[in-house]
């Protein structure tokens, strides 16, 4: 039997001998029974840690009366643990016999506080004979949630399942001086995981990495320091998003919680331990010696000042397709023009990665060039904050394809449709080509001006939106050239007798768009000249006033554009030529071999003899489609290059009569067909007529039977010029004989019965010829 605390008085004191002040008990006592006596054994105590002495009221629990204890645990071998429970704290004895009762109040102290003696240290030598050589520990234990209101004499019962039952007691309501009994019950499970007592460890409870599961582990002891199984864990993980993984149990007290991520940044583990819903959880506070690794390694008797956790979720590898590039020089730039766009690699849930990425960006034509151009290729510089800086400068117009390659991966929602516009039109670069060497009065010719920028781009203008293109284009046809440039013919005289129009955006086969790419006919002006006047005339194209220096003759083909080779050619000659182009009159025509030079023309001068450039009839344009060549370009082979200047144009006065011998012949022929089938038809009808009237006089010999038909003579022509056939004529005379021929024996038959009446010989009348009576 075991006897804990209590109150030390003497109540049988006789009035005369010194007063005792009473006083509380927080000793152990052993009883141990034998048939005759009782031995009790006071047992040696200590702190928790088994070898401190108790300071009671701090390290070991106060002294007390009437509190509340039991033992658990006591089965078997084991000697179980004494639990004590309150009681009270203030000593009564001397109040009662003085007759003070009422002065209690004022010092009494109901105690709330839950200990246990571990009494596996209590040997049978200590119980027998006095001899105790192991002090048992006292441990308070800490009790979650509500905890009971102060209180003695109350009732405590520990089941087979170690959940503690306190029933009832005493407390004093200080604030109605006054006694207050309990009827209340609380419920303490012993063994569930003591919040104190429980800790985690792990990686994950400090670094994660998005789409990528984490782990950490728990470990739980309850009140008294052994595993707790069947903990009632929850974890709150707070940030950016909101987790709540459920932990699950690996046994001996141990737990294990997985998550995974998908969103970066800052966030806070909280793990909570307790039964009975919100109100009973707390927040564990056992610390780990190393919370790094997964292992445990809990401290006993530390308790964590910073329970909640610090998480910081990182980004996943770069995923190309969920990365992005943005920008406006990502769609549209203009041709030599430092452009630039942002590309942000990100992770597979859209997370921005730090940076550190292999990046590659190529710029490819959007068409595919017969050329062996390299491709354009952008500067990418890596801004360590997952965002890229993509820096580029292309000098071709087109349309173009951005590629972004995250190594070898294309990503960043690439190809991406990119359009270079061409730069501000360079006069220098325009050329003309056309009917330059085939006009003729009467008329009208065609002569194309193409436009360019410096890096010899086709000015980008849409014919959709600027109708009559950006550029002024003017021509003139002159009878001489002068030297200044700003005036017509540059100060030469002028040709008026001439019809000019000019159209933007027009091919030659009239359509607007090339008809292989769909393309339209960027920076292409038509001009549509009709001389009226025969002679020689040097033509001159303006572009916003500067003379255009390079012409082309291809005919009225649909392939007429020279291309950019031969036109930068010209263009470069021009450009570095030291002489006046008046005074070096130059003629390029085809050159029979380019072996060995270059260019697909020859070069021939002459100054002197000043050519004269005579044109035949324009031809019909054949029906073909636009050739493209050099990178994409319209191009027409076998042209002769001009000069400005270098040529003259003769507009030739010729007139050829239109041949009217098929004309003359049909005159012929027609009449004399036309009188010939009149005679023919005239003689068939002739005929005709004849034969009809021959029939006519034959069968008039029977006019007897017409008149027995009722056929006039009248009638008769009439029926025989109504062309009644002679068929049918012969059929109804053949009628009438018999009719006739019918009568002629009747009228005989009858001769033959009058004559027998008078003679008395009717018996020889043939049958059916008797007469008739009356």
């Amino acid at each position: 039997m075991l006897l804990y605390g209590g109150e030390v008085t003497s109540l049988s004191q006789a009035a005369d001998e010194e007063e005792e002040e009473p006083a509380l008990s927080g000793e152990v006592f052993a009883a141990r029974f034998s048939s005759s006596q009782v031995t009790w054994v006071k047992l040696p105590v200590a702190t928790a840690d088994g070898f401190s002495a108790c300071e009671f009221g701090e390290t070991c629990p106060s002294a007390r009366r009437d509190a509340a204890v039991v033992i658990m645990g006591n089965a078997g071998s084991s000697n179980g643990r004494l639990l004590v429970f309150g009681g009270r704290g203030t000593a009564v004895g001397g109040y009662l016999r003085g007759g003070r009762a009422d002065a209690i109040l004022d010092n009494e102290a109901a105690l709330d506080d839950l200990w246990y003696l571990e009494l596996g240290g209590l040997v049978e030598e200590c119980v027998k004979e006095g001899v105790c050589e192991t002090s048992l520990p006292w441990t308070q234990v800490e009790v979650p949630g509500a905890r009971p209101a102060g209180r003695w004499g109350s009732s405590m019962v520990v089941d087979s399942s170690d959940t503690l039952f306190l029933i009832g007691g005493v407390t004093v309501d200080t604030t109605a001086s006054t006694y207050r009994d309990l009827k209340d019950l609380y419920v303490f499970q012993l063994r569930d995981a003591f919040y104190k007592l429980c800790s985690a460890t792990g990686a994950g409870l400090f670094s994660a990495v998005a789409g990528v599961q984490a782990s950490f582990a728990i470990q739980c002891l309850d009140a008294f320091g052994d595993p707790a199984s069947g903990a009632r864990l929850r974890v709150e993980i707070e940030g950016a998003v909101r987790m709540s993984p459920s932990p699950y149990s690996l046994g001996q007290g141990q737990y294990m919680c997985h998550y995974t991520p998908i969103v970066v940044g800052a966030y806070t583990i909280t793990v909570l331990v307790g039964r009975g819903g919100l109100e009973y959880e707390d927040i564990i506070l056992g610390v780990d010696k190393n919370p790094t690794n997964a292992l445990h390694e809990l401290e006993q008797g530390v308790v964590n000042s910073s329970p909640v956790f610090a998480l910081a979720v990182k980004p996943g590898v770069t995923h190309p397709g969920v990365s992005s590039a943005s920008g406006d020089s990502l769609t549209l730039t203009t041709a030599g023009t430092a452009a630039s766009f942002t590309i942000v690699s990100r992770d597979a849930f859209g997370n921005r990665r730090p940076g550190g990425d292999s990046l590659s960006v190529l710029m490819l034509p959007a068409v595919a060039s017969d050329t062996d151009d390299e491709p354009e290729t952008a500067t990418v510089l890596d801004n360590r904050d997952g965002t890229y800086s993509a820096s580029y400068t292309v000098t071709t117009a087109g349309n173009f394809q951005v590629q972004i390659a995250f190594g070898s991966v294309l990503g960043a929602g690439s190809p991406h449709s990119l359009l270079v516009k061409s730069e501000a039109p360079e006069e220098t670069m325009s050329y003309a080509y056309g009917s330059l060497l085939t006009v003729q009065t009467g008329v009208s010719s065609v002569l194309y001006v193409q436009t360019r920028d410096k890096y010899g781009n086709f000015i980008h203008v849409s014919p959709l939106e600027s109708p009559d293109g950006s550029d002024e284009i003017e021509f003139e046809l002159c009878v001489t050239l002068g030297t200044t440039a700003s005036l017509p013919c540059s100060g030469g005289q002028q040709e008026s007798n001439v019809g000019i129009t000019v159209q933007y955006g027009v091919g030659p086969l009239g359509g607007m768009t090339v008809p292989s790419t769909g393309d339209f006919y960027y920076g292409l002006y038509k001009i549509a000249y009709f001389p009226f006047l025969h002679g020689q005339y040097s033509p001159q194209v303006k572009h916003n006033g500067y003379v255009v220096a390079c012409y082309f003759d291809t005919g009225t083909g649909p392939d007429q554009d020279p291309g950019y080779v031969d036109a930068d050619t010209c263009i470069r000659e021009v450009a570095t030529s030291s002489a006046s182009l008046a005074a070096r009159r130059r003629l390029l025509v085809p050159s029979e071999s380019t072996s060995g030079s270059g260019s697909a023309y020859e070069r021939v001068y002459d100054r002197e003899a000043r050519p004269l450039l005579t044109v035949s009839a324009p031809t019909k344009p054949r029906e073909q489609e636009v050739g493209r060549a050099e990178g994409g370009r319209r191009s027409a082979p076998g042209t002769t290059t001009l000069k400005q200047g270098a040529f003259k144009t003769e507009v030739a006065a010729t007139f050829e009569a239109p041949d009217t011998s098929y004309t003359l012949w049909l005159l012929w022929v027609v009449p004399t067909v036309a009188l010939a089938t009149g005679v023919f038809l005239d003689l068939v009808s002739f005929c005709i007529q004849y034969a009809e009237e021959r029939e006519f006089a034959k069968n008039m010999k029977h006019w007897d039977l017409y008149e027995a038909l009722g056929i006039t003579k009248t009638g008769a022509d009439k029926f025989f010029a109504a062309a009644i056939g002679t068929v049918v004529l012969k059929r109804g005379i053949k009628r009438l004989r018999a009719k006739k021929e019918a009568a002629r024996a009747q009228a005989a038959a009858d001769t033959s019965i009058h004559t027998a009446e008078r003679s008395g010989h009717l018996e020889d009348v043939p049958e059916g010829c008797e007469p008739e009576e009356g």
